[in-house]
């Protein structure tokens, strides 16, 4: 939502390091029609949400409401910054709660918006499906995951039947469908336990087009961690300025598609996530707040596909050819 108030350098850094092509009017139309489509998966839930919160005595250019409200069907809020920043910080976290079914709480730390916030973007998304065909209770087992630093004892779901599979020589890769089949989790697992870094500096659109090209079915002995993971709320303002954007969240920020007087940047962005995988399915949500200012293989023979190591996940939307959720298991039980 923020790229489409920004301009100059600003608008090019924010386009590079997020993988748009630039043009906004494209961009706003790509959301819109993926909102579109992305009213039904099948068996699968999806919820999605998007708002702005603005501070009652700020108002920006109506365009910029309309564009995300249209593309992102986001929710405009008027609220209290300036007076009541407290009771403000807890209506967004309330809101972000009632979206994510309770699992995302307190995105907003104490102190993380102020007298001088002007803007609060946030998003959230929702994801729940039940496997294709549940793993048994009774053959979920205990066993180490190797960490590249020590071993973890932890549950694994365990199932030994046909699964899409592919293995090259650095990482192997399977699929796990969804009920309906059209949302799946792909596993990308690297041969090594030291072979993380060297799997995320390879990670790309065309890497997984291509693993995924060479799945086929296959007998697979698979164990699966049993996790239930949630992250604090983590500001990733300084990683994001890191990987390409800095002007953003500098004075020299150029929002003017957002305000007539270009008077505002990003102060910081926080981001938390929940994660499951249990014997029946994956839940899986994350939300996220920018907060603005003013500026001053062989198939016949089974396979072992243990995932007791780092390894990488998507929950991938086949029909649509869209990740919904990607993310990185270092350790069960952190």
């Amino acid at each position: 939502m923020v790229y489409s108030g920004a301009n100059g350098t600003t608008k090019d850094q924010i386009a590079t390091t997020m993988g748009f092509d630039g043009n906004i009017k494209t961009h706003l139309k790509n959301f819109k029609i993926l909102n579109q489509e992305f009213t039904s998966l099948g068996s699968v839930e999806l919820l999605r949400a998007n708002s702005i919160w603005l501070e009652n005595t700020y108002n920006p250019k109506r365009c910029f409401l309309k564009n995300n409200k249209k593309s992102f069907g986001a929710s405009i809020y008027k609220t209290d910054f300036i007076n009541s920043a407290s009771q403000s910080r807890l209506e967004i976290n309330k809101w972000v709660e009632n979206k994510t079914k309770t699992r995302i709480k307190n995105l907003l730390p104490d102190g993380s918006i102020n007298g001088s916030t002007r803007m609060v973007l946030v998003n959230s998304i929702y994801f729940y499906g039940e496997w294709e065909k549940s793993f048994d209770p009774k053959m979920t087992v205990n066993e180490p995951f190797y960490t590249p630093a020590k071993e973890v004892s932890t549950k694994f779901l365990h199932a030994k039947e046909e699964f899409l599979y592919n293995k090259t020589d650095d990482y192997s890769m399977i699929e796990l469908p969804f009920k309906g089949n059209d949302v799946v989790l792909l596993a990308i697992l690297p041969n090594k336990v030291e072979g993380m870094a060297e799997l995320e500096a390879k990670l790309s659109p065309e890497l997984l087009q291509q693993a995924t090209a060479g799945l086929q079915n296959t007998k697979i002995d698979l164990k699966l961690p049993k996790i239930k993971l949630e992250t604090q709320s983590v500001r990733i303002d300084q990683q994001l300025a890191n990987m390409g954007m800095p002007m953003a969240f500098s004075s020299q920020a150029n929002f003017s598609d957002i305000s007539k007087n270009n008077d505002l940047k990003i102060d910081k962005v926080f981001h938390k996530a929940f994660l499951e995988f249990s014997e029946k399915g994956v839940e899986a949500t994350a939300a996220t707040a920018i907060v603005m200012v003013r500026t001053a293989a062989n198939p016949t023979k089974e396979i072992l596909f243990w995932a007791n190591r780092p390894f990488i996940f998507f929950i991938w939307d086949k029909k649509h050819n869209i990740v919904l959720f990607m993310g990185r298991i270092e350790s069960p039980n952190v």
